[in-house]
């Protein structure tokens, strides 16, 4: 603040919480010595201003509720779904040609017979030689049951054959079917051997 003397007005830059609540000072010009206080709104130094009233206590307020009205989730456009469901299609369709063509498309075709084998075989009989067993799926897949070839041997000749074929014309995995056939009984000791027709 500036601080003038009354006597000779040399004015005087003071702090003016120097001054306290008030005080003497004397002019360096003409010796003159006054009381000086500092302005209303300046606080001495030492002093505290004192602490404001408190604040009268509000009621607290509960935030407002708004009522706004449902939006609906966003919808797909109609090309997109079309889109998805085409491409399904075309997926499923791809799939169902390829294992049913599969053997023009590759070029590779699975031996009648695979996946299959002969259990519990049997060759009995005095007039007749009665050939029997078991056609068992030992794959994983379902396969289809070809047409079978039944072959007696002498001396590593083939002397006596007949072709047969059995009730079950699919077998499931693990699956298994019964056959029965019949040949003349050869003269000689001979061995019997079980295949696919080829010719079936």
């Amino acid at each position: 603040m500036k601080l003038a003397c009354p006597a000779c007005a040399t004015r005087y830059l003071v702090d003016p919480r120097a001054l306290g609540a008030g005080r003497k000072v004397r002019c360096a010009r003409c010796k003159h010595v006054w009381f000086a206080e500092p302005p209303p709104d300046v606080v001495p130094v030492g002093l505290s201003r004192p602490a404001p009233p408190p604040l009268p206590r509000l009621e607290e307020i509960p935030p407002p509720r708004f009522q706004l009205p449902a939006v609906p989730p966003p919808r797909r456009p109609a090309w997109l779904v079309a889109g998805w469901a085409g491409l399904a299609a075309s997926v499923v369709l791809a799939v169902v040609l390829m294992s049913v063509f599969q053997d023009s498309l590759f070029g590779v075709r699975e031996q009648p017979g695979a996946g299959l084998d002969f259990r519990n075989v049997r060759a009995a009989g005095e007039r007749e030689l009665v050939i029997e067993g078991e056609i068992v799926n030992i794959s994983l897949v379902s396969r289809s049951v070809p047409r079978f070839k039944a072959i007696v041997r002498a001396d590593g000749k083939e002397v006596a054959a007949t072709r047969f074929e059995v009730a079950e014309k699919q077998l499931p995995p693990g699956g298994t079917a019964p056959f029965r056939t019949t040949l003349p009984r050869p003269a000689a000791a001979a061995e019997v051997s079980l295949q696919v027709d080829q010719e079936s």
